[in-house]
């Protein structure tokens, strides 16, 4: 079996009987977190993640940080000449190019299933959603479709392509690379209104890869990644050059990474084609397909609700307040949970507070203190004492706020009642 049914182009350099094509990536937007494929990531320069590759000549997948550290080049082993790669969340998904399967493994690389599909015509590229895989088969120029879980499996979900390496997909589109005829390939992505030639001018194109806003792909023929945009116009052929041997893309929404093929490495480059580095990860053994999975950062964690240590709020029923008299609103030394200290509001309708209402502190019996500021939110409290109201006989729609500040990991606390005298 042979990848190049048609001719060898120059300079392609092909070292092994496999020359096949890459698969795309699935990136982790957590926003609304399923597993998502190649559309743009909330990827960032801080957050954690891996780089998947397969090495073709040692029928491994390898591994690394997504900062090129922590380099295992065996992952998992077994595979049948591997070319594409995908992942998601949760699994990593590859093309056994030499006994026409497709493999899966959790994403650490437990649960090896070397036949996870059967049934393809030498699959290359292969791609996952939340809900499908898809893949190319080269040698009967369609691409195939199954349910995430491997069932409903269609080895023509879509015909036409002509020697379709890899095939990669955003929330509405598939798109895949067409090496006989030199194009970049696209359709609904229920497989509809297929466009053999939305891309041309290629030069025997194996990777591809799209963000929301971008289309790029690698030019194994003289050595580039070409981009677009993802409506297909602005293509530039050139838009990173220098490169060896190109197969594999993936993208976050900062970088852009690829493999190169001869000189057994992973390359890494800003997405706008800035800073490339063709050396990111060495030690690959022809390495052909390429997976990102880029996880943002974990948010902050909830902070633990504060409440009124003790039961020290009193709050009371609506008509708790008398229309001439006194009522307790807080024990003394009243502090939530988090030890904050908790102070109290009050507003009245009418307005005028003189002769109408007062706070005050009750620190015995017969013995009163005046309130003090707790310097948050207008709030008083007492030094010594409880905390107590006093109306003088006027008719009032009162309103008491208690409220404590942020502090230690845990939530303000807030409290509201309105009564009536």
């Amino acid at each position: 079996m042979n990848d190049r049914t048609v001719r060898t182009l120059p300079g392609s350099a092909i070292r092994s009987p496999w020359t096949a094509a890459i698969a795309t990536i699935a990136v982790i937007i957590v926003f609304p977190l399923s597993m998502i494929t190649v559309g743009a990531s909330s990827a960032n320069a801080a957050e954690a993640g891996f780089v998947y590759w397969s090495n073709g000549d040692d029928n491994t997948i390898g591994r690394a940080n997504i900062d090129g550290t922590g380099i295992n080049q065996n992952l998992i082993a077994g595979a049948n000449a591997p070319r594409g790669i995908a992942a998601t969340t949760t699994h990593i998904y590859w093309t056994n190019a030499g006994n026409n399967t497709i493999g899966r493994a959790n994403i650490d690389g437990t649960g090896i299933n070397q036949s996870f599909i059967t049934g393809a015509v030498t699959p290359f590229g292969v791609t996952a959603t939340s809900t499908s895989i898809y893949w190319t088969n080269q040698s009967s120029n369609t691409i195939g479709r199954a349910n995430i879980d491997g069932t409903s499996v269609n080895q023509s979900f879509i015909t036409g392509a002509d020697e379709p390496r890899v095939v990669t997909a955003t929330s509405t589109n598939l798109y895949w690379t067409n090496a006989g005829d030199n194009t970049i390939g696209r359709a609904d992505i229920n497989g509809s209104n297929a466009v053999q030639s939305f891309i041309t001018g290629a030069n025997d194109p194996r990777g591809v890869i799209a963000t929301d806003t971008d289309l790029y792909w690698s030019n194994l023929g003289n050595n580039t990644i070409g981009r677009a945009n993802i409506d297909g116009t602005g293509v530039n052929q050139s838009f990173i050059d220098g490169l060896s041997g190109p197969w594999g893309l993936g993208a976050t929404s900062t970088n852009l990474y690829w493999t190169n093929s001869n000189s057994d490495a992973v390359a890494r480059a800003n997405i706008d084609g800035s800073s490339t580095n063709q050396n990111f990860i060495t030690g690959a053994s022809r390495p052909y397909g390429i997976a990102v999975v880029a996880q943002a950062p974990a948010p902050d964690p909830t902070p633990s609700v504060a409440v009124p240590a003790n039961g020290c709020v009193i709050v009371g029923s609506t008509k708790s307040i008398p229309r001439k008299g006194t009522k307790q609103l807080m024990k003394p030394k009243c502090v939530t949970t988090s030890a904050a200290r908790i102070g109290v509001k009050a507003s009245a309708k009418p307005k005028k507070k003189n002769g109408h209402y007062s706070l005050f502190c009750k620190v015995s019996q017969g013995k009163v203190a005046k309130t003090k500021p707790t310097g948050n939110s207008g709030t008083r409290y007492c030094k010594k004492g409880a905390l107590n109201i006093r109306t003088s006989g006027t008719k009032l729609k009162l309103s008491i706020t208690w409220h404590a500040p942020i502090k230690g990991g845990y939530s303000a606390y807030t409290k509201v009642k309105n009564y009536r005298t």
